[in-house]
């Protein structure tokens, strides 16, 4: 969407498949000329050091372990301009399927789970989803030195409001 606005991006995802599709929808779709797509992970971003203004992350850390988080939110940090912001869109901890998970026998750590199994559940089988707190955000992001500006609680409930799905809308200044 940001370059269907003219701004120069850039992007990453692990799969080749989704970039050649990003690729396609980007100048089939939009019109657009593909943007600086590479592959990578997380952990790894392909990216130089204080090369971005901006960060955008949109429900894919959410599919990652606090572990592999704070890896990622370092080579974040480090891809960032000195006054660089991140925005990140993600699970919050009041989402129906953490609340009311069925055991702990998938969980990874304390807020991640292996996959959603129970059908019921929106996200159903969509792989490792993590639910943070605000708490965690604070922690985690000043630990590697991002300074969270602003965190907000929203929220969609699925079924008539039987099942909630919460997301926090993260935004942090590299400080």
């Amino acid at each position: 969407m940001m370059a269907k606005e003219g701004h120069e991006v850039y992007g990453m995802d692990y799969s080749d498949e989704a970039l050649k599709i990003a690729a396609d929808h980007l100048e089939n779709k939009w019109g657009v000329q593909p943007a600086g797509l590479k592959q990578g992970s997380f952990t790894e971003i392909p990216f130089e050091d204080d090369f971005f203004d901006y960060v955008v992350d949109v429900v894919s850390m959410q599919h990652i372990s606090i572990e592999d988080s704070l890896i990622a939110l370092k080579e974040i940090r480090r891809i960032l301009k000195s006054g660089g912001v991140f925005f990140s869109y993600r699970l919050g901890d009041e989402t129906t399927s953490y609340l009311h998970g069925f055991g702990n026998e998938d969980y990874i750590d304390p807020v991640t789970r292996g996959n959603i199994g129970e059908p019921i559940f929106p996200l159903y089988n969509n792989g490792t989803v993590s639910y943070w707190s605000p708490g965690l955000v604070q922690k985690m992001y000043r630990e590697v030195g991002l300074l969270p500006i602003e965190v907000e609680r929203n929220t969609r409930t699925y079924d008539n409001g039987r099942y909630k799905v919460e997301y926090l809308s993260i935004i942090a200044e590299k400080e």
